[in-house]
């Protein structure tokens, strides 16, 4: 069954679409969402592009930012909300630090020019459960395995937030965020200021079509590609049969007959496919 998106009047400050506009139309509170995780006080930020799309390559797996945004000390932030568990988010990490440093630095360009980089994904389970840990903020970068108090100062920062992790040790403040993630009610400033964000979005009727429509196009690229498995699958077992049949030394015009009777197609179609047949067959031998 095909998932059921949320109308927009149900979405919160977790659902994709509503984090980025909340966050990327709301810069002092964006901002306040970033000191209050990274625990550091940021002068400015201002927005590089929302759900900024890095296509670097044309062969690339592109990649969506939900909010990217600049601060001081030459600084890139990019934060992501996650809803569900996924296993690969340490590779995602990997891949958007990547893609995000080819961004940021042009051909030629000196090292030293790219930026301090904070991608700070933040999820509502715990990311590392067979670690056997449940912290709430899990912050990496990379050091030096023999002696771990040398770091290699690459300037380069992920951050998972772990909505579901312990609250010891941790601010009122940041307590309160965890749980309004969680679906408790706000408490604190900072989560009702979320909150009235969210509700005066809700009012957008602009944002509400433009909700509509990406999840027209979403449903439209969903049906394509499951068109194309299916055709996909369609030709494999056309190709396969055809196989059989040769195997059992049954001659070309039956079973140019019983592929077009089987699969209901012309049999110009299927002559098509008895030669896609022999393509292979003569890639296979030669």
């Amino acid at each position: 069954m095909a998932k059921r998106f949320k109308d927009y009047s149900e979405l919160t400050f977790t659902d994709d679409f509503m984090f980025c506009k909340v966050m990327s139309t709301n810069l002092d509170l964006c901002k306040e969402v970033l000191e209050l995780i990274l625990n550091m006080n940021i002068s400015r930020i201002e927005l590089a592009e929302s759900q900024k799309a890095f296509d670097i390559t044309a062969p690339a797996k592109s990649i969506r930012l939900d909010v990217y945004v600049t601060g001081d000390s030459n600084t890139v932030y990019d934060v992501e909300m996650q809803t569900t568990l996924a296993t690969d988010l340490p590779k995602r990490t990997r891949y958007y630090q990547g893609m995000i440093d080819l961004n940021l630095i042009e051909k030629g360009s000196l090292y030293r020019e790219l930026k301090k980089t904070y991608i700070i994904f933040i999820c509502l389970e715990n990311p590392f459960k067979e670690s056997g840990k449940n912290l709430p903020i899990y912050t990496f970068e990379n050091i030096c395995l023999q002696d771990n108090e040398i770091k290699l100062k690459d300037d380069a920062y992920k951050v998972i937030i772990n909505a579901a992790g312990d609250r010891d040790n941790l601010s009122d403040n940041m307590c309160a965020f965890l749980d309004y993630l969680q679906g408790k009610d706000a408490e604190s400033e900072l989560t009702k200021a979320i909150e009235k964000s969210v509700d005066k979005a809700i009012e957008r009727s602009d944002w509400r079509v433009e909700y509509m429509t990406l999840n027209a196009k979403i449903m439209e690229e969903r049906a394509e590609a499951r068109e194309e498995g299916r055709e996909e699958e369609r030709i494999k077992n056309i190709l396969t049969m055809i196989s059989i049949l040769k195997g059992f030394g049954i001659q070309d015009s039956k079973i140019i007959e019983q592929i077009s009777e089987r699969f209901g197609i012309t049999l110009d179609e299927t002559y098509k496919y008895l030669d896609k047949y022999y393509e292979e067959e003569n890639k296979t031998n030669s």
